[in-house]
């Protein structure tokens, strides 16, 4: 028991040491990029997770959360990319230049087994720049029978959608992606089902009621914190 208080303990501050280190500079937070300091802090908790990993089925992982590091790298400097990188390929103009102000993730809200990811951008080129949007991956998830500590994803759609729905912003978002992606409504939504679901997991090396640190598939860092 000693053990266990000494390992909880660790980990609460290591979790508020790894909070004041993001809050610090928010470009970590927009583009990914981990200083040494936030590097030997995540290393800190993967080692503190090695030696006790968390059982999800124990802790739950459902509820709405703010993206606060994703070091999937496929921003610049600025936090810009393309709509093509962004957007995986699936929407058109693909070499608009855009921005990414912020992510979200949702689980387990509108049914049990939702996973939803959400990264908010702003066009930075032709007629429309300035205007926001919103692009969503859509799937579900399970937890690992066999590996307590991984959440498995089958993300099955991607949609983009503007984020503003007045009449002015909606005409020209209309104006510009309408044509090039066919499916798109008349609410500027659009979204494409995958044939076959991309499959993904994350492994939780810090989880509580307010935070989830995971390592996926891919070696990427992601911190989100509940809203």
């Amino acid at each position: 028991m000693a053990c266990q208080a000494a390992l909880a303990t660790q980990q609460e501050q290591l979790k508020q040491q790894l909070f004041s280190a993001l809050e610090e500079d928010s470009k970590l937070i927009r583009t990914g990029k981990v200083t040494p300091q936030v590097e030997e802090l995540i290393g800190q908790i993967k080692q503190a997770a090695s030696e006790a990993p968390p059982r999800l089925q124990d802790i739950g992982v459902d509820g709405k959360f703010n993206g606060l590091l994703n070091t999937t790298n496929y921003l610049d400097d600025d936090a810009c990319s393309t709509l093509g990188t962004i957007t995986f390929q699936q929407f058109a103009p693909k070499d608009l230049k855009v921005q990414l102000s912020g992510t979200d993730v949702v689980t387990g809200i509108d049914s049990p087994d939702q996973y939803q990811t959400n990264a908010y951008f702003k066009i930075l080129e032709g007629d429309a720049k300035g205007l926001l949007g919103i692009q969503s991956a859509l799937g579900r998830y399970e937890l690992d029978a066999e590996k307590a500590d991984r959440q498995i994803v089958w993300f099955e759609s991607i949609r983009i959608a503007p984020a503003d729905k007045g009449p002015e912003a909606l005409k020209q978002w209309l104006a510009v992606f309408k044509g090039e992606n066919p499916n798109m409504g008349e609410d500027g939504m659009a979204q494409i089902n995958f044939p076959n679901a991309a499959k993904g997991f994350r492994d939780f090396i810090l989880v509580d009621d307010e935070v989830q640190v995971t390592v996926g598939n891919r070696g990427s860092v992601v911190v989100i914190r509940k809203k």
